[in-house]
């Protein structure tokens, strides 16, 4: 996580195949992690796959452009699924890179847009 610098946000991104919300919600997470990248704004994106099978996870992963924690890593999911308290999928936690928490409720910051990055706890 510290790889990013001071100023980066993270986020842990709990999805699925599976998951209508989900896809509905990867859309809208695209368009704000693409504009964000494209102005040069520190923002990654790690996909943790609630995916219930290595054919799901790999039809999943496929169409999103960030990364993803690989489906074999399925204890590393759960440990962080369990670390955050975790209940249901979409979910998305924003980090800093030291891995201080700014939300857990990363899908109503996204729901603002990318002009509100980095979405800190005073804003939201």
């Amino acid at each position: 996580l510290a790889a990013g610098g001071p100023g980066s946000v993270i986020g842990l991104y709990f999805s699925a195949l599976w998951s209508g919300l989900c896809c509905s919600f990867t859309q809208d997470l695209t368009r704000c992690y693409r504009a964000l990248k494209a102005s040069g704004r520190p923002f990654e994106v790690v996909c943790v796959s609630w995916d219930r099978d290595e054919e799901a996870f790999q039809e999943h992963v496929a169409g999103i452009p960030w990364l993803a924690i690989p489906f074999l890593e399925r204890s590393l999911a759960k440990d962080l699924n369990a670390d955050f308290a975790v209940k249901d999928v979409p979910s998305l936690i924003l980090l800093r890179p030291g891995g201080a928490v700014i939300t857990t409720e990363g899908r109503k910051a996204i729901s603002f847009g990318h002009e509100f990055f980095p979405w800190a706890r005073e804003d939201l």
